[in-house]
Parts: structure tokens; sequence; C-alpha cells
């Protein structure tokens, strides 16, 4: 019988809650903890099964990673965005480990070490796209699988308030706070902000805005408010607050490109994009940049209609396109498990 294992943040960044979700469903109980010094591990979360690394991140020991694969005897491992030790490949064959690596391409770093893996697993079209394009041939588009247990629905008829989640990941560049903040001087509603970060904005002068700073124990609370978000990202690996806001109901305004629109299909919810502007990570891409006037216009042409039908097929193609109870047999089965 199989021994799965994961190696991950398990804290509240996007990845930590990825690898909360995944150990949960797949019922994971070794666990190694990379050490992340800015956003500590969540002790509400553990289990008894972990292993805590001491290096931070991508710091991580060859030998706390022997280590904890000669005492917890896992034969398969899953990793999500990044090895953290690039020998983690070498290590694991000479266990007789499969790993199997979650990708989110904006922060893929092209290697060989990456062919090494049993399979990457993209999450969006657009991600497997460009794994083929790099020339990886064990790769598999499987879409991520919201928690719609967790994530309950409510449905929105009217728009009063606007969100912009802003997470802990791009606040200040990637999510595009400019855009909304412009945007919404032309449109006569409240706007919520929430974030994980100090925001670098000038707040004086600002009205019908309300900035929520800090961490939220359990995030589906950022979405207990707004009934309509904006969110016009530059670019998302997996753009994770789309999905969760379209889980509880709430139509999501965002950027026609890909990812975004690969969940966004609705034209009245798509912002046109004015122009592209070149990006580095690890390696070089296209940011989109959004038409700020189409955004204002489309925004305004929903504040007086009814969207409790948009809002109930938000859930609805959650709950059949993107959710456990849709795509977990489909990793089961990539898993053997």
């Amino acid at each position: 019988m199989s021994k799965f294992g994961i190696l991950s943040y398990l804290n509240n960044s996007g990845i930590g809650n990825i690898a909360k979700e995944f150990r949960q469903y797949l019922n994971v109980e070794d666990f190694f903890i990379v050490n992340f010094p800015q956003k500590p591990t969540r002790k509400d979360w553990l289990n008894g099964g972990e292993y805590f690394g001491t290096k931070p991140t991508h710091q991580t020991e060859e030998k706390e990673i022997r280590e904890w694969f000669n005492q917890s005897k896992i034969d398969k491992l899953l990793i999500i965005e990044t090895p953290f030790n690039w020998k983690l490949f070498d290590i694991a064959r000479e266990f007789g480990i499969k790993v199997y690596a979650l990708i989110h391409w904006e922060c893929f770093r092209p290697t060989k070490e990456w062919h090494k893996a049993e399979l990457l697993i993209s999450h969006t079209k657009f991600g497997y796209e460009f794994l083929k394009k790099e020339g990886y041939k064990n790769i598999q588009y499987i879409p991520y699988p919201i928690n719609t247990k967790y994530l309950q629905f409510r449905e929105r008829r009217k728009i009063e308030t606007l969100l912009f989640p802003c997470g802990f990941g791009g606040v200040n560049e990637r999510k595009n706070i400019e855009a909304v903040l412009e945007a919404h001087k032309h449109i006569n509603k409240k706007l919520i902000i929430t974030t994980q970060k100090e925001l670098n904005i000038d707040t004086n002068n600002i009205d019908n805005i309300e900035i929520k700073t800090g961490e939220v124990s359990e995030y589906k609370d950022i979405y207990k408010e707004g009934d309509l978000v904006l969110y016009p990202t530059k670019y998302e690996g997996l753009g994770l607050c789309i999905l969760e806001a379209m889980a509880c109901g709430i139509p999501v305004l965002t950027t026609n490109s890909a990812p975004m629109n690969e969940y966004i299909r609705e034209p009245e919810l798509l912002i046109d994009v004015a122009r592209q502007e070149n990006l580095i990570i690890y390696h070089t891409f296209k940011g989109n940049i959004i038409g700020i006037k189409n955004m204002i216009k489309k925004t305004n042409a929903l504040l007086d209609k009814d969207i409790s039908v948009l809002s109930r097929k938000m859930r609805q193609r959650i709950e059949e396109e993107f959710s456990w109870d849709a795509m977990g047999e489909q990793y089961l089965k990539v898993f053997n498990l």
C-alpha cells in the first residue's frame, strides 16, 4: 500500500492553504513543513505527523530531507510550486520515491530537474500549454479543486459592496491596486480591500473605502462581505481568489486573459486588455494591463442589475468543474491511491 507525503509550507499563504487541502483530502499524515519566517506555521493545522525543517524556504537542507525520508518511509511525495532544494529529485530517486508537483506557471523555474518528477500537474490550461512549450512531457492538466463544503454559498442579488481581495503575494504590483483605486473614483459603491500586507498607497483623501489589513484565521471570512469582486490582475499562476469568490456566489470582474478567463467566461465580467508589458520572475512573460475605462463601464453596468443568476452560475461552475467532488477521483487516479 502506498504511503504519501507532502513537502510544503503549512501556513496562511496560497501554497500553505493548498497543502492543507490536499493533505486533508488525500488523508496524508507525513508532512515536511518548510520554514517560512514571514508567515509562521499554523499550529492548529498540525496532526502529529510533521517534520519541521529548520532552514528557511529554498535553503531546505539535504540532510533533513534524507532524515525525513528515512523516518517517514513514504513512497510518493507531493510538492507545490517548488522542491525547495533542487537535489530533492535525486534524493527521492535514491529512496525509490515518486515525486508529483503542482505547478503554477508564473513562478516556474525551467530546469532539467523537473524532468525527473513522476508528473507535473498544472491547474490551468494556460499553465499546461506553457509547460508543453518548455519541452516537458511528464505533464497533465487537472483543474484545482475548491473545498465547497468549507466555502459556503450565499446568493447575491444586488451589488451594494465591492470587494478587492489582495492576499499576500503580489499585493502592490501584480493585483493592480492602482487600477482598482482609480476606477473606484467613478463607481458610487463602498469598496472593501483585504490584504495581509501593508499597502504602498496614500490612504488620505480616499472616500468610501475600507482597508482590512492582517491575517484572517479562516479565509472564508474574506468573502462574507462583498457582492462583486474587482480583480484586474496583471497575471495569475492559479487565481485562487477568483475560484474562492465564485464558490461563495460572488461574481468576479477580472482581466480577459488566461487563466482568469478559464474561470470567468461571461463577457460582462471580463475587462478588456489595453496593452501588455514584459515581466520577469524566473522567465520572461507578458503582463496584461486592463483598460480602466472599460473596467468602470462594466462595473457600473452591473450596479442596477439583479445578479442572482450570475451568483448561482458562479457557484454551479465551481461545483461542476473546480471542486473536490468533481475532481477528487481524478487526483486519486493520477496518484494511484
